[in-house]
């Protein structure tokens, strides 16, 4: 959970250095990306970045296109946290970290769901930073077994076209 949070901090200060534009091209059309041992596929525009955080163990992808920043990532999650919390703790905390991560911002809309038989999440946030331009980010997360997974992507709030990004996010699935 602290890892989504410094993952998305750090992607969207990434964001503000680079262009502008909507989602590009049909996901459905992209090359699947599919890492080892990631029990994940999500089909991305480019060959993504990996990074990975040591102190929490959590694993993140990431394509920068101009202004649009597409995120895939995830982490095993301790056995205390599996002990002490249900999926939709884990989720409502992984959401809460996220907006807590983005100066300016608030949730604009927030659903529960069943994603593939796994308790997930989907929100959008919308951060509105002094001198930077106003943006907007959708994110879904889940948890499957003793794994969070989150998608997610970014761009400016003048170009985000929410249909696109549910057919990116659509393309996620779990193993």
């Amino acid at each position: 959970m602290r890892a989504c949070t410094r993952t998305w901090f750090f992607l969207l200060s990434l964001f503000w250095i680079a262009g502008h534009a909507a989602i590009a091209g049909e996901p459905s059309t992209w090359p699947e990306f599919s890492p080892a041992k990631a029990g994940f596929s999500i089909r991305l525009p480019a060959a993504p970045a990996e990074q990975v955080d040591p102190s929490t163990g959590s694993t993140n992808f990431q394509v920068s296109d101009g202004d649009k920043l597409y995120v895939a990532s995830f982490a095993n999650l301790p056995r205390e946290v599996l002990q002490q919390m249900s999926p939709q703790q884990i989720l409502d905390k992984t959401r809460a970290g996220i907006l807590r991560s983005l100066p300016g911002s608030s949730i604009v809309k927030s659903e529960n769901l069943n994603y593939g038989g796994f308790p997930a999440t989907i929100f959008v946030i919308e951060s509105q930073t002094p001198g930077q331009p106003d943006t907007k980010l959708k994110t879904m997360a889940i948890v499957a077994g003793s794994r969070l997974f989150s998608a997610g992507f970014m761009s400016r709030k003048d170009v985000f076209v929410e249909a696109d990004v549910d057919k990116y996010l659509a393309t996620l699935k779990i193993k």
